[in-house]
């Protein structure tokens, strides 16, 4: 007799299973993160840099942060907040302690123990903010860490943040110009009481640049005296001051400056602060130049080695002809002195690094670099020792080449390594960082993206052969080939750590072929290119973010760099693509125009005397690239000169928009044609009145690369929808604090096209345009939440609305094409459709995707105030989305309205990591049509290839082929083995 299966068995099985398949299908964004994107973090610019047992602590504006003296590897970092910076650090290095000034805030770090923050007070200002605009600097002593913020001053004990006093500056002194910019905070003699300590504070008249002192009593912070010099010591607007101090004598401070005529004077700290006076010339005797152009002081962060480098006061003067010295001052006196000095007797550049005292010796690092030419670098490292001038050769080396060019030096640090001598870390001008030992170079950082404003996708060449790399595809082992999967598997079901997530991506990068340096037959493998305001242009490669070249164009005075993108020149090579940096100055701009597979430069740079306020690209005929720039006043200039006849004949399809935030205007203008002199006329003007606020918010649709699949939508109920594509859309937001105002208007016209208001609304307004929508972010003051809203605009003409969608089909299978234009100057009547919702993130960017053919639904990316990138599906964003979906509702796709916008796991693109100082975020098209490109840059960078209608018409890259034959074989035998194992039971029951 046959027993019955215990039914509970069967489903605790089922549930196990279906457990198991739920967790594999959210596994599924755990097993791809690290496949497709890659993340790098940055340190910045390093500003200073100083030794910390087998570590280097470097100050940035961005960062402070702890690297590695073996490999580079960063340890740790502190960010500053947006919209601050550190302008001052100073380091206990015996205590590990740090203290760093960022905008209002002041901070002590474990320098040690991560950065970890052990305290933070505010450096109250006062309501004297605006009027000081000081800077932000720190001393500290073992008890006592002084910080000076925009005119305020407070004192904190060092170990337990406790405020000791403050002391505001911002009125102390009478002005009739804008005040007093306070820069400088330290400590020193009185005078006439030898032994008595007083707290002395440095600035400058921001108008007349006559030097300003303040002296304050140590104990409570009392203003002992605040004064400013007569008007015929005005300053050099980069003038430091070189504070020169003995400790225990009855001496006060003294200053060194740089005059604006180029001389050198000296002040008596004490005497500038309580009498206005004690500021007398100063000069270099013996000095091999003439006329001072700069001076620098040789200050660290280090307590010891500030203290060192103030008691003999040492600074470095250069000199118009290119010499230099480095000089130290005589306290007791006030004379100065040559310790070493060089001239300019070849191509070399001379940097001398901050004082570095390690036991008896205080030392200065001078480094002589040269350019060898293709890229190269030679660096000579010679140790001086400051009280004796004693020079000692440590080492030369030698970096760079024809692709990842080393630019010119800009900054040295000099690091102490026991009784092997010294090493050198140097920055050079796009920030890059190196360690030199000896005759070595120990490690590089890879730091000029960090720089980055201006970023661009481009493209590989078809031979890797220019990076000089073979092309071949790394294979792997059958134990790793075995790793692999089971790491994948384990990957599928959740069951990865860290360490196990990082092996697996560390695989397929091996096993796969998306870092090969050459173009793929998808456009999955791409270059980014970043450029630097200072003129930093480096290519990376987005399969693993290393380098491919660098290129640096700011040592040639072009000014600021202000724009990138893909061009092709007339002369260009068609097997090569380039790219076009601009540089502006007050009275011009230059054309800069590169190799994007080598980084070298394509023929001249061309200047043209028009700065460049506005660019207005064009297309020639033969598919080549010209721009029209347009200074504040109308003036215009032509890139290449020899496109001008052919510009001309459609020149008056041109025009270009201003917003004017201080007037509440947008302006319009159009280009017209004088006998061949191009030149700009004012064509309409939109002004918003004072009662709607302020300009809050501006977008408008890219200029290109906005390829639209349809240009109709069909709803359920078989109507016809026909998109308003206008290219000329212009998004302009105002906001009074009470509400936000949206208005869309025409970019050539200047006509209304639409205008909304949101009450309980402000500001800030992010926003992005994109076909015939336009999607925007900003914050509810009622529901005190963010809020997103979205304008949908329609052809609402009294043709479409009589087409149907039948004739529509007919035309398309026929092969009629409905060639239709429109213009600006007649547009249709419009039917826009909007809607709102709330949103939990707060945002700082919004991007849009773009596919290679418009197919693929685009995803709204959302930078958010925590550094991280959301996507967020369009469909979410519909304005027609339905409260009670109909029966045509659901055929259509709608989903069913919700107030609040859903926010997946995942939708964080950027997964865990976070993109610190978020500045922006492009995209760009695959050429398989699922797939786009996603980069974020601040400090630090982000790249991710995203699917935001999932992979449709592909399977993954490292989709394991082999794995899939063996599965279907052991399924065949699997399933031949089970019939004949079932008929063989069944045969047994039937004999029973």
């Amino acid at each position: 007799m046959a027993r019955a299966r215990p039914r509970g068995h069967a489903l605790a099985v089922a549930v196990a299973v279906t457990a198991a398949l739920a967790r594999a299908v959210g596994g599924i964004r755990v097993d791809r993160i690290g496949s497709r994107d890659i993340a790098r973090g940055r340190i910045g610019d390093a500003r200073v840099v100083a030794s910390l047992g087998g570590r280097a602590v470097t100050v940035s504006d961005d960062a402070i942060a702890s690297v590695s003296l073996v490999d580079g590897a960063r340890a740790w970092r502190v960010t500053a907040d947006d919209g601050e910076g550190f302008e001052g650090f100073a380091m206990d290095a015996a205590r590990g302690r740090g203290g760093a000034a960022s905008g209002r805030a002041a901070r002590m770090m474990d320098v040690v123990r991560g950065g970890t923050t052990t305290w933070e007070d505010v450096v109250d200002v006062g309501g004297g903010v605006e009027r000081a605009n000081g800077g932000a600097d720190v001393e500290m002593t073992r008890e006592t860490s002084t910080y000076l913020s925009r005119g305020a001053v407070a004192a904190f004990d060092s170990a337990s943040g406790e405020t000791k006093w403050r002391a505001d500056l911002t009125s102390a002194v009478s002005s009739a110009g804008m005040g007093v910019r306070w820069e400088r905070v330290f400590y020193g003699s009185c005078g006439g009481t030898k032994g008595s300590t007083c707290a002395f504070v440095l600035g400058r008249d921001v108008e007349l640049g006559t030097p300003c002192a303040a002296e304050l009593d140590a104990s409570d912070g009392g203003v002992v005296g605040a004064k400013c010099a007569a008007n015929k010591w005005a300053l050099a607007e980069d003038s430091p001051f070189v504070i020169t101090r003995e400790v225990g004598s009855s001496k006060t401070p003294r200053a060194l400056m740089m005059t604006r005529d180029g001389g050198l004077a000296m002040a008596d700290v004490g005497a500038l602060a309580t009498r206005g006076k004690g500021v007398s010339a100063a000069s270099v005797p013996g000095a091999i130049g003439s006329r001072v152009t700069s001076i620098e002081d040789v200050i660290g962060i280090d307590v010891l080695s500030r203290d060192a480098a103030m008691s003999i006061g040492g600074v470095v003067v250069r000199y118009a002809d290119g010499s230099s010295a480095l000089v130290k001052t005589d306290v007791a006196k006030g004379a100065l002195e040559i310790v070493v000095s060089h001239d300019n007797t070849d191509d070399s550049r001379t940097t001398y690094s901050p004082l570095v005292s390690s036991g008896e010796k205080s030392v200065v690092v001078v480094v002589r670099s040269t350019s060898l030419g293709n890229g190269v670098m030679r660096y000579k490292h010679v140790a001086v020792t400051v009280s004796s001038g004693v020079s000692s050769v440590l080492g030369v080396t030698t970096r760079g080449d024809h692709l990842k060019r080393s630019s010119p030096l800009r900054r040295a640090f000099a690091i102490p390594r026991g009784a092997s001598g010294w090493a050198t870390i140097l920055v050079d001008e796009d920030a890059t960082m190196s360690f030199h030992e000896g005759d070595v170079v120990v490690w590089t950082r890879e730091e000029a993206s960090s720089q980055a404003e201006h970023v661009v996708f481009g493209s590989l060449p078809v031979d890797e052969s220019v990076y000089g790399e073979t092309g071949a595809t790394e294979s792997l082992s059958l134990s790793e080939r075995l790793e692999l999967q089971k790491l994948m598997l384990k990957a599928r079901f959740q069951r990865v750590n860290k360490a196990e997530m990082k092996r697996l991506a560390e695989l397929r990068s091996r096993a796969g072929n998306r870092n090969l340096a050459r173009r793929d037959v998808n456009g999955f493998r791409k270059s980014i290119l970043a450029l630097s305001p200072r003129g930093s242009l480096v290519a990376m490669h987005n399969g693993d973010g290393r380098t491919l070249w660098r290129q640096y164009f700011g040592g040639e005075g072009f000014g600021k760099f202000v724009r990138l993108m893909a061009w092709r020149p007339l002369s260009g090579d068609e097997s090569v693509e380039y790219a076009l940096a601009l540089a502006t100055t007050a009275d011009s701009s230059t054309f800069v125009v590169v190799n994007q597979y080598t980084g070298d430069i394509f023929g001249e740079p061309v200047t043209v005397r028009t700065r460049a306020a506005h660019v207005l690209p064009i297309k020639t005929s033969g598919g080549r690239d010209a721009l029209i720039v347009v200074d504040g006043e109308g003036k215009t200039g032509l890139y290449p000169e020899a496109t001008r006849a052919e510009v001309a004949v459609g020149l008056h399809r041109l025009s270009y928009y201003t917003i004017d935030r201080n007037a509440n205007e947008v302006r319009g203008y159009k280009l017209i044609d004088e006998s061949g002199s191009f030149d700009s006329l004012h064509a309409w003007t939109v002004s918003f009145p004072s009662d709607t606020g302020s300009i809050v918010g501006v977008a408008a649709k890219p200029p290109s690369g906005e390829n639209v699949h349809s240009w109709t939508r069909i709803p359920g109920d078989r109507s016809t929808l026909f998109k308003y594509l206008n290219p000329n859309v212009v998004f302009v937001a105002t906001s009074d604090g009470a509400s936000v105002r949206v208005t869309l208007l025409d970019g050539v016209t200047g006509r209304i096209l639409y205008r909304v208001r949101h009450g309980d609304a402000r500001g800030p307004v992010h926003a992005v345009a994109y076909e015939n929508w336009v999607t925007y972010h900003y914050f509810n003051t009622r529901a005190r939440r963010y809020a997103m809203s979205v304008l949908e605009m329609f052809d609402d003409g009294d043709d479409r609305r009589r087409l149907e969608v039948k004739k529509l089909v007919y035309d398309a299978i026929v092969g009629r094409e409905r060639n239709e234009t429109s213009s600006s100057h007649s547009p249709p009547p419009l039917r826009v459709i909007g809607q709102s919702y709330f949103i939990r993130p707060e945002a700082k960017v919004l991007a849009v995707t773009r596919s290679a053919r418009g197919i693929t639904e685009p995803a709204i990316l959302i930078g958010t105030a925590s550094d991280q990138v959301i996507s967020l599906d369009k469909r979410f964003l519909d304005p027609r989305r339905p409260t009670k979906p109909t029966a045509a509702d659901n055929e259509e796709g709608l989903i069913p309205y919700a107030e609040v916008l859903p926010i997946f796991p995942q939708s964080w693109i950027t997964h865990r990591e976070v993109v610190k100082r978020l500045r922006g975020i492009i995209t760009a098209p695959a050429d398989l049509e699922s797939n786009v490109h996603v980069f974020a840059y601040g400090l630090d960078m982000f790249y991710a290839r995203i699917t935001p209608s999932a992979s449709f018409d592909a399977l993954d890259d490292d989709f394991n082929f082999a794995l899939l034959s063996v599965t279907l074989i052991a399924l065949v035998v699997g399933a031949v083995v089970s019939k004949r194992a079932a008929d063989a039971a069944e045969e047994n029951r039937a004999w029973r």
